[in-house]
């Protein structure tokens, strides 16, 4: 990525098209990223330019990782996520490979807490399609301190942590996987994102403590 320009607030970074990501992604685009802190907030705003001559076809999505515990001495257990509503969650399971095999599992929850486990993510990540939540905070049940996301604009949900490992992401998405053996145009994926020539779509989710 190309640092286009930055401050003591904020920082722009962007991704343009070029004959590497036309071999891979036949669109061409100007990716942007820019962050900028709003009081005790980090913002981050994904860009999407349409440099092409068509309509482009994309998906979107944050992975923000932070460490759990907090502080040295506690317990990885101490920790849950608080949704900002009661959630009935089911999670859509992937294969080995990255895709969704096509069936769900309820995920137990305390009222609107999921306490985290070491095994939590022994299937790999927790995704949610159909969460009520725009909201999703770190809590601990020793201290006050916490960590909130806030993602008005994303429609998926995933949560992931490598098992064993001192860390947790909170992942805003705008586009997911394919299910398992299909084959399905760019253009009729599921939850992809259609931007029309000469048009910019904008995205933002925000990071407080």
């Amino acid at each position: 990525m190309l640092l286009l320009k930055s401050d003591e607030q904020s920082a722009w970074f962007s991704l343009p098209y070029c004959e590497k990501t036309l071999a891979k992604y036949p669109y061409k685009f100007d990716f942007q990223i820019h962050y900028d802190l709003i009081d005790d907030a980090l913002r981050v705003t994904y860009k999407v330019i349409n440099l092409d001559k068509r309509t482009i076809y994309f998906s979107v999505g944050g992975h923000p990782a932070f460490n759990v515990p907090f502080n040295a001495g506690e317990k990885y257990e101490d920790y849950y996520f608080e949704f900002e509503v009661d959630e009935k969650l089911d999670t859509h399971l992937l294969t080995t490979d990255g895709v969704f095999n096509g069936t769900t599992e309820p995920v137990a929850t305390d009222k609107r807490k999921l306490f985290l486990t070491r095994d939590m993510f022994a299937k790999d990540a927790l995704v949610f399609k159909n969460l009520q939540s725009r909201v999703v905070t770190i809590n601990s049940t020793q201290h006050d301190q916490s960590l909130t996301v806030e993602f008005p604009h994303f429609n998926y949900l995933g949560l992931w942590a490598k098992p064993g490992a001192d860390f947790v992401c909170i992942e805003p998405w705008l586009g997911c996987a394919d299910n398992e053996g299909q084959h399905v145009d760019i253009s009729k994926k599921e939850a992809i994102q259609s931007l029309k020539m000469g048009h910019v779509f904008e995205a933002a989710y925000f990071i407080s403590a």
